[in-house]
């Protein structure tokens, strides 16, 4: 599929940057991901990126978005898909900025928080 901010990305690069908190947008329309201001946009979005991730994936990190990108990054059945060369470079800044955010840590606890919540 091909977004606006990322190029042509594959499924498992739009999981990863919904884990990361990025969300669809089909404005004028374009299909592209955004990365919302509102945490509560971003707990919706990061739940439902480690969704998709775990449903595809042979393992469960949690909502830690650092734990994903290492084993995608390295796994021998998924790191060809996850590097995706044509839109790699900029789901791979996204990804890493978002690692790097000092909010992140509190992101994915209000996430497992409130996936435990009935």
């Amino acid at each position: 599929m091909t977004m606006k901010s990322f190029g042509q990305i594959v499924p498992l690069q739009g999981f990863m940057l919904m884990l990361a908190g990025y969300g669809n947008s089909q404005e004028a329309g374009t299909r592209d991901l955004y990365r919302p201001a509102v945490e509560e946009e971003l707990i919706t979005n990061i739940k439902k990126g480690h969704e998709l991730v775990a449903g595809l994936v042979d393992n469960d990190f949690g909502f830690s978005l650092s734990e994903w990108h290492k084993y995608l990054s390295t796994h021998e059945n998924y790191s060809k898909q996850y590097k995706f060369s044509r839109s790699w470079e900029r789901v791979e800044k996204a990804i890493l900025t978002e690692i790097k955010n000092p909010n992140r840590a509190d992101l994915e606890r209000h996430a497992a928080q409130s996936n435990n919540k009935p």
